[in-house]
């Protein structure tokens, strides 16, 4: 009976699923590790901190390169988390490091919320590879 129970089991899978089975493989295989998501928004708070001195517009744009390249290399179909993850922490960096600049009015959420939105908008989180389940 349990062998029964056991090589039914292997036919469903084997019917059903395995037509998908490398895309999910392929895809898991792809999603963005803790590590290089820790190491991508090290490379930024460093490069922020670094040049927060720019002007704000030459800043945006070299920020919205950075984006759109991480976004490029990592937004696939099952990933959509990990690069939403990545823009906000660079938000947040990005707010940090606005707020130490020296000499300057201090900026608080709402009105650094406009900024990114509607003055200077940062590249949203987009997908770049998609892979279809067919």
């Amino acid at each position: 009976m349990v062998v029964l129970i056991f090589c039914l089991c292997i036919f469903i899978l084997i019917l059903f699923v395995h037509p998908y089975l490398p895309i999910f493989v392929h895809c898991k295989l792809l999603l963005t590790s803790s590590i290089r998501l820790t190491r991508a928004t090290t490379a930024i708070y460093r490069f922020i901190k670094d040049n927060r001195h720019m002007k704000l517009h030459a800043l945006f744009a070299t920020i919205n390169v950075k984006l759109r390249g991480h976004y490029q290399y990592y937004g696939i179909t099952f990933n959509f988390r990990g690069i939403k993850l990545f823009y906000e922490h660079v938000r947040y960096i990005f707010f940090k490091w606005l707020r130490r600049r020296g000499g300057k009015t201090k900026w608080i959420w709402d009105t650094f919320i406009l900024l990114i939105e509607q003055w200077r908008p940062l590249m949203k989180p987009f997908i770049s590879k998609s892979y279809a389940l067919s």
